[in-house]
């Protein structure tokens, strides 16, 4: 938990910096302000979890401190500090949104017991917002595997799909969406071309002829393990011929059970967003899987269907039963890149797909990828992607 103090007299302000071993407790200072508006700009740059603030100072008074902090972090909690004769202030910092307030000269124990109530509600939160978390992804994933799941059931019955299989993703990149006037006049002609090409080109591969469409624009396709990536190319380049689509495709890691075609939904998906485009005719992408190595495979596999929760080294190499140095070099030679960058571009991707398709804040993509620190995430979507998680929601069409 992160906090800010600030007040205009040095003594008061090294009091209560040094009054409690704060870091003992779980408290990090994160800053120290002697007017507002060095607070404020503490708070912008910082964003702590915790405000502690005289209600009189130079430049900014507490209270226009408390509005100002406000918009920029609604859920801060700020308590002010006063003076007796100033009760009527704290009564009205209270309405204008602090959450407590403390009265000179300042008292340790009670100091320490409200801070500690404090990160103890700031703890509460965090666990809530994780569970609140945890639930939307379920039921994101639930509806997912209605739409992709249940229909193949209808179709199929119960019949079990027989060897492993890959899920492929088939957009089409030139489709006007505006309005969906062009997709409506021609949706069913393109639809039934565009499938009736790729069952041409993978017909003994498609599994049961599990191809239909899960967007206006985009198909899934149910491909045996068998089928190579040039084979799935190939089918590409017929659609596009056949239907003036330019085809774009992505296909996931293998899989031996129906019920896992979210998570290689989602895989396929990445895929298409890793692509490089070429100057024409279709784009076709798909994840590096480690073909070569059936335990890289394995681990990629585990790092992208575990990839939102606390993963440690230790756990992904007791899964493939290998030692870590064994491991970290075998992943780095087999895929040209470390296992944290692996897992970091992935979920990168995923935080992508969820800014542009949710409104969900930025803490909590944050927790829905695996990153318990807001900053943290933002400091790693820039590394990757070049531009912050905001400005990637505003530049995709989807408001802040």
């Amino acid at each position: 938990m992160k906090m800010i103090l600030a007040d205009d007299e040095v003594l008061s302000l090294q009091l209560m910096e040094h009054v409690i071993d704060w870091r003992s407790i779980g408290i990090e200072i994160a800053g120290l302000a002697m007017d507002g508006l060095e607070a404020l700009a503490l708070i912008k740059n910082k964003m702590p979890d915790l405000l502690l603030t005289d209600i009189r100072m130079p430049n900014m008074d507490g209270m226009e401190l408390i509005r100002q902090a406000l918009r920029i972090k609604p859920d801060l909690h700020i308590v002010i500090i006063s003076a007796y004769a100033e009760f009527e202030l704290a009564q009205e910092a209270i309405r204008q949104g602090a959450k407590d307030y403390l009265l000179k000269p300042l008292d340790e124990a009670v100091l320490l017991t409200l801070v500690m109530r404090i990160r103890q509600q700031w703890l509460e939160q965090i666990e809530r917002e994780k569970e609140q978390t945890k639930l939307l992804r379920i039921a994101q994933e639930r509806e997912m595997r209605d739409r992709l799941y249940v229909p193949l059931l209808i179709q199929h019955g119960n019949e079990m799909i027989a060897g492993r299989f890959r899920l492929t993703v088939i957009q089409a990149e030139n489709v006007t969406y505006s309005g969906h006037i062009r997709w409506e006049q021609n949706a069913s002609d393109l639809s039934d071309s565009l499938k009736a090409s790729f069952s041409k080109s993978l017909g003994a591969f498609l599994v049961k002829e599990l191809l239909f469409e899960h967007h206006p624009g985009e198909w899934v396709a149910v491909v045996s393990s068998k089928a190579t990536d040039e084979q799935i190319r190939q089918a590409a380049e017929e659609a596009l011929i056949n239907t003036g689509l330019i085809i774009v495709v992505g296909i996931s890691g293998e899989r031996d059970d129906l019920q896992e075609m979210p998570p290689a939904y989602h895989e396929a998906l990445a895929a298409i967003k890793k692509r490089t485009t070429e100057q024409t005719g279709p784009i076709f992408s798909y994840l590096e899987r480690g073909d070569q190595n059936p335990l890289i495979q394995q681990a990629k596999q585990y790092m992208m269907d575990h990839f939102n929760t606390d993963l440690s080294l230790e756990q992904i190499c007791e899964k493939v039963n290998v030692s870590k140095n064994y491991f970290s070099t075998l992943f780095k030679k087999e895929t040209g890149k470390n296992v944290w960058d692996f897992l970091s571009e992935y979920r990168t991707e995923r935080a992508k797909e969820l800014l542009v398709s949710t409104h969900l804040k930025n803490y909590e993509i944050a927790l829905e990828i695996g990153y318990e620190n807001p900053s943290y995430f933002t400091k790693t979507f820039k590394k990757w992607v070049g531009i912050g998680p905001q400005e990637y929601r505003l530049q995709h069409g989807r408001k802040v």
